[in-house]
C-alpha cells in the first residue's frame, strides 16, 4: 500500500492529549449525530449551531460526552442566559466574539492578493487528498508551535467536508505561514453557507512582513471560490487584540453572534485559545 492510501485510512490526530481525545471521539460520534439539524462537525470538535435556551440540557450533556462543546452563532440576546445555564449543569465555559464577513469582504481579499505578491521563492500550496502526508503534518505542526488547535489530518485532506488547506512554504520548502477554511455547515442548515475562517499562524521568524494577511485572503478568496461561501466566520477571545486585529484587516467584522465553548473540567483540560 502506497504512503498516499495509508494517509487517507490514518485520521490524522494531532496535538496534545486532551485535544486528540475530543477529536477521537466527535470522529467516533459524529455518524450518529450528523443528521440532528442542530449540530454541525468543526472537524476537531462537534459544534451546535443557533442553540436556544430549550437546547441547554441536550448540549450539556453532549459536552460532558465529549469533554468540548462549541456553540456557535448564539444571539446575542440569550448569551448570558445560556452561559449560565451550561455554567449550572457543571461546565466550564470561554466566550469568543463573532466576526463575519460583508458584501465587500472577498474584493477585500482580492484586493490584497493583487497588491501583496508572495517573497521571492515563496510558494501556497493546497492541502488535498493527494498531498504528501508531510505536507499535512507540516501544516499540523505549525498551527500547534503558534499555539493553534489545528485538525485532524482526514479533515485538512477534505475527507469528511469541504475544506480549504492552504500552506504557505518558504524558498526552503519549509512551512511559513497557513490558514483554513470550513464548510461545518451541511445542505439543509439554515447556516448552509456560511463557513468557518482561522486556523491562521505565521513562523514566529517570519513574522512581520505582511505574511498571514496574504495566506488569509488566499483561503478566505478560495472559500468564496470552491467553497461556494455565504458568509465567512471566526471565533476570537474578546481581547485578543493581535487575532481581533487579523480578522479585521481580512474584512471581518463585528456580529451580534457569539461563538461559546463549553468544556467538561473532568473530560477536557485543554484549551482552544483564538
Amino acid at each position: 500500500m502506497g504512503m498516499i492510501a495509508q494517509a487517507v485510512r490514518d485520521p490524522g490526530y494531532f496535538g496534545g492529549e486532551d485535544h486528540v481525545a475530543v477529536q477521537r471521539r466527535a470522529h467516533r460520534l459524529w455518524p450518529f449525530l450528523q443528521h440532528d439539524p442542530r449540530l454541525c462537525n468543526a472537524g476537531r470538535n462537534i459544534n451546535s449551531s443557533g442553540p436556544s435556551l430549550e437546547d441547554a440540557d441536550d448540549f450539556a450533556a453532549l459536552a460532558h460526552e465529549l469533554g468540548f462543546l462549541g456553540n456557535e452563532f448564539l444571539e446575542d440576546a440569550i448569551k448570558d442566559s445560556y452561559v449560565a445555564a451550561m455554567e449550572d449543569r457543571g461546565l466550564k465555559v470561554a466566550q469568543f466574539n463573532m466576526l463575519v464577513s460583508d458584501n465587500e469582504t472577498r474584493e477585500h481579499s482580492q484586493r490584497i492578493l493583487a497588491d501583496r505578491p508572495l517573497p521571492g521563492g515563496f510558494r501556497i500550496v493546497e492541502i488535498g487528498r493527494d498531498s504528501d502526508p508531510a505536507q499535512v503534518q507540516s501544516f499540523q505542526w505549525l498551527n500547534d508551535e503558534c499555539g493553534v488547535a489545528t485538525l485532524p489530518g482526514y479533515v485538512l485532506r477534505g475527507d469528511s467536508m469541504p475544506v480549504v488547506a492552504s500552506l504557505m512554504l518558504d524558498c526552503n520548502g519549509e512551512p511559513a505561514a497557513t490558514a483554513g477554511c470550513v464548510a461545518r455547515h451541511p445542505p439543509g442548515s439554515r447556516f448552509a453557507g456560511s463557513v468557518w475562517t482561522g486556523l491562521l499562524a505565521t513562523r514566529p521568524d517570519l513574522r512581520g512582513q505582511g505574511l498571514a494577511r496574504i495566506i488569509f485572503a488566499h483561503a478566505n478568496l478560495a472559500a468564496y471560490e470552491r467553497l461556494g461561501a455565504t458568509l465567512l466566520y471566526a471565533g476570537v477571545r474578546p481581547g485578543n487584540e493581535p487575532s481581533q486585529a487579523a480578522c479585521r484587516a481580512a474584512g471581518l467584522g463585528s456580529s451580534n453572534w457569539w461563538l461559546v465553548g463549553a468544556t467538561s473540567p473532568g473530560r477536557f483540560a485543554g484549551e482552544f485559545t483564538r
